[in-house]
């Protein structure tokens, strides 16, 4: 659990602790079972998924079962039975609601995050990474490594060969890019042509490692305008995070690698 999820969860359970021995006295060990739900409702609106919605579900309907047999006589257990039905009713019925709500909003996000043509992340979610990458890095050991990457000539491939192969060299090569990727890296589209890599816990020598890799894998695909193979290449700039240096500069830096890799003749990385 984040830090706050805890605190509320902390908060619902030390809650429902303190109404079920301030009613005690008067309704007796049964209110356990009702006041159970409070928690079961905090942690289903903090986590919400169906595994874990339904381990809590059956978590309090087999509590709610003991304690009725345990503690009611044979006559009021039907009675019961029903009470609890209306109470299990309330907790599947939230979960459905939060739970779909949940989905909608992250696809909501996901949406203004991802671009849409090569499904790569945008600049939104480059400028919201590093806002929340930028301080835990300059607090602990580890490397960050970005790579800059721009299509050689694409103008001139859009000129020759139109728009819509343009739009699908761009796809074939973001899905080449994931292909080779860890799961922990991200590939952003910065526009047009140009993309950037970043790389978690990557030293410099390792990221050009990766990006001379990732070179080489697009100068050897197939890129095919019908039956038409046509050669493609990337041009790339890598660098390294600095202590305490803000994403203008990081990005700056980068900017220049890859103008140097493009100045020198193309199809080529640049470090520094």
């Amino acid at each position: 659990m984040t830090g706050k999820k805890s605190l509320w969860f902390l908060f619902s359970a030390i809650f429902s602790l303190i109404i079920y021995f301030s009613l005690g006295k008067n309704v007796g060990f049964l209110s356990i079972g009702i006041i159970l739900i409070i928690p079961c409702l905090c942690l289903i609106a903090l986590f919400p998924n169906w595994v874990l919605a339904l381990s809590i579900i059956a978590f309090w309907v087999i509590t709610k079962c003991v304690i009725d047999f345990v503690t009611l006589p044979i006559q009021s257990i039907v009675l019961e039975f029903i009470n609890s039905l209306v109470n299990l009713t309330v907790l599947l019925f939230f979960s459905y609601f939060r739970i779909e709500t949940y989905k909608k909003t992250t696809e909501l996000e996901q949406l203004t995050l991802v671009d849409p043509l090569t499904k790569s992340f945008n600049r939104r979610y480059l400028e919201i990474y590093f806002t929340r990458a930028l301080p835990v890095y300059n607090r602990i050991t580890s490397s960050l490594s970005i790579i800059a990457i721009d299509i050689d000539y694409f103008k001139n491939l859009n000129d020759k060969y139109g728009h819509v192969f343009g739009d699908q060299v761009l796809t074939t090569l973001v899905n080449l890019i994931k292909n080779n990727l860890r799961e922990m890296d991200s590939i952003v589209r910065l526009g047009g042509e140009e993309f950037i890599i970043i790389l978690p816990h990557t030293n410099i020598q390792d990221a050009e490692i990766i990006a001379e890799m990732l070179r080489c894998i697009i100068e050897n695909a197939s890129f095919m305008n019908g039956k038409t193979p046509v050669k493609i290449t990337i041009s790339a700039g890598v660098t390294l995070l600095k202590k305490s240096e803000s994403y203008q500069d990081i990005l700056e830096r980068v900017d220049l690698r890859l103008y140097e890799a493009k100045n020198l003749g193309r199809n080529r990385v640049q470090v520094g």
